[in-house]
C-alpha cells in the first residue's frame, strides 16, 4: 500500500513541532551557556581569593620583625579578617 498523502494540517503540525524543538534547543543552549559563565565567575573569584591570601601570607612573612611584632600581627590579622569577610560576601 502507498503511504497516504500529507495534508495541510499534517505539514503545519510538522512545522510547529520543528519550531518547538528549535526553541527547546535554544533554551537548553542558553541554560548551558549561563551555567558555564557562572562556573567561570566562581573559578575567577576563587582564584582571586587565593591570590589575595597568598599576598597576605607574604605580608605576614615580611612583618616578622622583632620590633613591633605584636602590633603588626594584629594589623595583619585584622586585614585578613576583612579580606575573608569580603570574599565570603561574594
Amino acid at each position: 500500500p502507498r503511504p497516504a498523502k500529507k495534508t495541510k494540517s499534517d505539514a503545519t503540525a510538522s512545522t510547529v513541532g520543528s519550531s518547538a524543538l528549535t526553541q527547546f534547543e535554544e533554551l537548553m543552549e542558553q541554560g548551558l551557556r549561563l551555567k558555564r559563565e557562572a562556573a567561570e565567575r566562581a573559578f575567577e573569584a576563587q582564584a582571586e581569593k587565593h591570590r589575595t591570601l597568598m599576598r597576605l601570607e607574604e605580608l605576614r612573612f615580611l612583618a616578622t620583625s622583632t620590633k613591633d611584632f605584636g602590633r603588626r600581627r594584629r594589623l595583619l590579622d585584622q586585614e585578613a579578617k576583612t579580606i575573608n569577610q569580603k570574599q565570603n560576601e561574594k
